[in-house]
């Protein structure tokens, strides 16, 4: 089984919701895989995009086998408290500054970069993948939600055009 998970102090928005699209990229992909934390919510997740028909899924009794995918931090400091670091498999993120570690353990299956939004990230892999038809209303707004709240509506620093267009 794949965990797909994020930081341990909070989730907010952009963790919440990337989790669960790249859950539902992967499920679509034929993996056998769960998005879960431990983290509380922080105020970014309103309960309009908890109320919709994507959730986390339970925390398993056991992470016996388990594989790891971090997203939206790459600081092993700050990761989920169950996540096994040398179990990581794949780490996406757009917080910059443990590029260089991540790429030496996992090349190409670590994404770090500078962007507004790690939905825009997981967004660009369901494009690339050809599965937009996973892409249901709710999914969409929760999605647009993250990358408007992670980029400031479109006006932050760190948006790029490749936010724009997600």
């Amino acid at each position: 089984m794949k965990i797909v998970t994020s930081g341990r102090k909070y989730i907010d928005i952009d963790a919440y919701v990337s989790m669960i699209a790249y859950r539902e990229l992967l499920r679509v992909l034929g993996e056998e895989v769960a998005a879960v934390s431990t983290a509380p919510f922080n105020q970014s997740v309103p309960k309009m995009i908890q109320g919709l028909n994507y959730r986390l899924d339970e925390i398993p009794e056991s992470f016996v086998g388990a594989e790891f995918i971090v997203l939206d931090v790459s600081n092993p400091e700050f990761f989920d408290t169950f996540v096994e670091p040398e179990k990581i498999i794949e780490v996406i993120d757009h917080h910059t500054g443990f590029e260089d570690y991540w790429r030496e353990k996992l090349g190409d299956r670590a994404e770090i970069e500078y962007i507004g939004s790690v939905c825009t990230l997981v967004f660009e892999r369901i494009m690339a993948a050809g599965k937009l038809e996973i892409l249901t209303p709710d999914l969409c707004r929760m999605m647009a939600a993250g990358i408007l709240d992670n980029t400031l509506n479109l006006q932050s620093e760190v948006t790029n055009e490749r936010d724009s267009q997600a």
